[in-house]
C-alpha cells in the first residue's frame, strides 16, 4: 500500500507461543477475520513456494483446523479475489526493470503455479504497461535486485499485488518467453561489481 500498490486486504495471525492455544484470543482472531475477510478466504504461510502452502478456506471449521496447525508460525489471510482464481502474472524484475512476463492459468484450482498445473503464456510484449509500472515499484519498495512480481488483474482490469518472491523460480518463464533470465541477472551483478570499482 505504501508503495502505491493495491492488494489484497490482509492479516497477519497473532503468534502461539505456549503449547495450549488461549481460545479467547483464538475466537476473538476468528471474528476478526469473519468481519473483515469473509469467507473463502486465503491462508498463506510466510515461508515456502510453489503454491504449496496456499489454501483456500470456506468455513470457520476450516480456518480454525489451519490456524492450530500452523499458530507456531508466522502465517496471513487475505481476501480471496474471485476475479483471477487460476489466473496470474509473474513478472520477473532484474534491476528494477521488468524482463519477462508469463501469465499462469490453472483450469483446476484458484492457484496459478504451474507445480499445481497452471499452464504458462508469454505476454511480455502484450501485457498492459501499468502491470510493468506497479512490479517495478513493488520491487523499488522491497529493496528487491531480482524479483519474481505476482500480479491478478482486478475486476475493472487495473493490477492488484499478490506477492513477490525475492528468490523467484525462473525455469519456467525462461522456457515460455525464450528469455535468458540467468544471463540477466549475471550481466547485474557484473555491472554492480564494476560500478563499485
Amino acid at each position: 500500500y505504501q508503495a502505491g500498490v493495491k492488494a489484497p486486504k490482509t492479516i497477519s495471525a497473532p503468534l502461539c507461543y505456549t503449547e495450549r492455544i488461549d481460545e479467547e484470543v483464538e475466537n476473538r482472531f476468528y471474528d476478526l477475520l469473519e468481519r473483515e475477510l469473509s469467507y473463502p478466504m486465503v491462508y498463506k504461510a510466510c515461508h515456502g513456494s510453489l503454491g504449496k502452502q496456499v489454501k483456500l478456506i470456506s468455513s470457520r471449521k476450516e480456518l480454525q483446523e489451519m490456524y492450530r496447525l500452523s499458530c507456531h508460525q508466522e502465517h496471513l489471510y487475505e481476501d480471496y479475489l474471485d476475479s483471477h482464481a487460476g489466473d496470474d502474472y509473474r513478472l520477473i524484475v532484474v534491476d528494477h526493470k521488468v524482463i519477462a512476463v508469463m501469465e499462469r492459468k490453472n483450469e483446476h484450482d484458484f492457484r496459478s503455479n504451474i507445480a499445481l498445473g497452471g499452464k504458462g503464456y508469454d505476454v511480455t510484449d502484450s501485457i498492459e504497461e501499468v502491470y510493468k509500472e506497479v512490479a517495478i515499484k513493488a520491487s523499488e519498495a522491497l529493496d528487491l535486485d531480482y524479483a519474481g512480481i505476482d500480479l491478478a488483474r482486478g475486476k475493472n482490469g487495473e493490477p492488484i499485488f499478490l506477492e513477490a518472491n525475492g528468490n523467484a523460480f525462473f525455469t519456467e518463464v525462461e522456457k515460455v518467453t525464450h528469455i535468458d533470465i540467468a544471463n540477466e541477472v549475471v550481466k547485474m551483478i557484473i555491472n554492480r561489481i564494476y560500478q563499485k570499482k
